[in-house]
């Protein structure tokens, strides 16, 4: 972000009136996972204002923050919650707002052993909140080690929720999603990036079409090697860093989805697209677990090219089955979302929209 793109930013934030709602989460990074949680949370929570600012580091910038009110402080979506977590910046926009809550955030898996210091500070900050919604079961439990009345919402990803019919298969097109998380995924990176590679040159081989989804800037290095390795020359892809739509519109196409970024994969479920999601973390498992489909999550330490295989295959012919499935639980996460939205805007003298 340029210094002038930062001020004119600033100063828009400066410019919005208490009545918002203040918006806590990874946004301004071109990460399209993060930018839709935003989306998701705008859209579920109209006609309220929903607002955010970076965190400013410069202490007059950060002291301007600090004096700006809101009506409402919302921790987003995202794995939020944890030891490397944006706990102070949320603390502080609770503190100038009347109230606080949370729209379906992950946690740091810490279900077993002492409950960890991180956690302990974590429900000193969200036990007096309004609502703690969390992205799956395994976060709401390892809350409640921390003392917090937390409660199973779902991942606001499925705020995007679209029907089987939305889907439109080309036959033999497959979409894949591959990028880095700079060290922090199970297994050795390079290996899981080799084994994309080599399931997409086998796809090929088969007579597929195989068309890349780079969801983060800095997966485009990776993708690109990944598509060399696999031995095509002038690849497809789809550089999207913004707008859950834009991102279903493309793959909406695709016979079968095969990724690795939890959100690409979602979105992608969440357009009734039959999706393998290579689980680098704990929290691929846990949004596997909401929509049914953990038999189609491989974790990437024990990631294999012919189990990847198998799995496209059985993903194309079990595919209208299998979104038939999805759609039921993405759309209760929705209705929950909305639901919600309702009851703490009236709450705060905002008229839900219709």
């Amino acid at each position: 972000m340029s210094k002038l793109n930062a001020v004119s930013d600033l100063l828009t934030y400066l410019g919005e009136g208490r009545r918002t709602i203040h918006y806590t989460g990874w946004i301004g990074y071109r990460n399209l996972g993060d930018e839709i949680l935003l989306e998701a949370a705008r859209e579920s929570f109209a006609p309220a204002k929903v607002v955010w600012v970076k965190d400013y580091h410069n202490a007059l910038v950060r002291k301007l923050v600090d004096g700006h009110a809101h009506e409402l402080a919302m921790l987003g979506g995202g794995t939020q919650i944890g030891e490397r977590s944006p706990i102070a910046r949320f603390a502080a926009a609770v503190a100038r707002s009347k109230a606080g809550f949370v729209l379906g955030a992950g946690v740091t898996p810490a279900l077993d052993g002492p409950v960890p210091d991180w956690l302990k500070r974590w429900g000193d900050v969200l036990r007096p909140l309004e609502y703690v919604g969390t992205r799956g079961p395994e976060s709401a439990e390892t809350l409640r080690r921390a003392g917090v009345n937390a409660q199973v919402l779902g991942d606001p990803v499925c705020w995007f929720s679209q029907a089987p019919d939305f889907w439109k298969p080309e036959p033999q097109l497959i979409g894949m999603n591959i990028g880095t998380s700079h060290g922090h995924m199970y297994g050795d990176e390079k290996k899981v990036q080799d084994t994309f590679a080599q399931v997409a040159k086998q796809l090929v081989a088969q007579g597929h079409r195989v068309e890349f989804f780079c969801v983060w800037p800095d997966d485009l290095e990776v993708t690109r090697r990944v598509a060399a390795d696999a031995g095509l020359k002038n690849p497809v892809i789809h550089e999207i860093y913004e707008g859950a739509r834009t991102f279903q519109e493309a793959v909406r196409k695709v016979q079968v989805f095969v990724g690795i970024k939890l959100h690409a994969c979602a979105l992608a479920m969440c357009a009734s697209v039959p999706t393998l999601m290579v689980e680098y973390r704990a929290k691929c498992r846990e949004y596997a677990g909401t929509m049914g489909t953990e038999a189609f999550c491989l974790r990437s330490d024990t990631l294999d090219a012919g189990g990847m295989l198998a799995l496209v295959e059985e993903l194309k012919a079990r595919g209208p089955a299998v979104a038939a499935d999805m759609y039921p639980r993405a759309q209760a996460i929705r209705q929950r979302i909305a639901a919600l939205a309702r009851d703490i805007l009236g709450r705060h003298g905002w008229t839900p929209a219709a």
